[in-house]
């Protein structure tokens, strides 16, 4: 349930924010607007920036899963989520999809943070290993941050030519507009969810009287 509250938050407010930013509607992006010219569009540009941004952001889930992965350790605790975990830190760049890791991300985050809560006193050296799982994830949602403009560009660049392409490329165009819509979702949702794990890093740390490194909450607002 969090998950999802999560996902419909985090779309809301940057589907909002591009259309604040002159986006054409859905039914522009489609060519169901009959005042949208047509005409030739290079699309070279822009499928590289999505491959470069759906790249960016397998990489920034692995980080994601890196940490998550060093703090179930530290609990003493597998289950499925550690399973797909591993399974994305064994991806590699090419064809994202990026609803499945942001799925993969979500579930695994709220997993751990019930398993935090119910864990027993753990040793010293399970201790570093939640100050290093902090510092994993605070790379990761830092990283994630500096996304977030490139996709903005790539999500108003896709748009514009869904709405002015013809023939093949409209169709090209619009499978580029929607994998744009996806990262615009997505991203800010995982920043939304790693800033809840490090909260729960934190607090499992304070419970247990674990000394964290100086940078551990460095991606926590107000405490970097």
């Amino acid at each position: 349930m969090i998950r999802k509250v999560l996902i419909v938050l985090s779309f809301v407010a940057f589907t909002g924010s591009l259309f604040a930013w002159g986006v054409p509607s859905t039914s522009s992006v489609t060519g169901d607007d009959d005042s949208a010219k047509t005409k030739s569009v290079d699309l070279s540009g822009l499928t590289k920036s999505k491959e470069k941004y759906e790249n960016a952001y397998l990489e920034s889930t692995k980080a994601f899963a890196k940490s998550m992965l060093t703090a179930y350790d530290a609990i003493g605790v597998k289950t499925e989520a550690t399973k797909k975990l591993a399974e994305i830190n064994d991806m590699k760049s090419g064809s994202v999809d990026t609803d499945k890791l942001h799925t993969v991300t979500a579930e695994a985050a709220e997993e751990l943070e019930i398993k935090l809560a119910e864990a027993k006193s753990i040793d010293k050296e399970a201790g570093k290993k939640i100050g290093t799982s902090m510092i994993q994830m605070g790379d990761a949602v830092i990283k994630e941050k500096t996304l977030i403009s490139g996709i903005k560009t790539l999500a108003t660049g896709a748009a514009d030519a869904a709405k002015n392409a013809s023939g093949m490329d409209k169709m090209n165009a619009v499978t580029l507009s929607k994998a744009a819509i996806s990262l615009s979702t997505v991203v800010p949702s995982d920043i939304s969810i790693g800033t809840k794990v490090l909260k729960a890093y934190k607090k499992f740390a304070t419970t247990n009287n674990i000394t964290l490194p100086k940078n551990a909450t460095k991606a926590l607002p107000n405490e970097g």
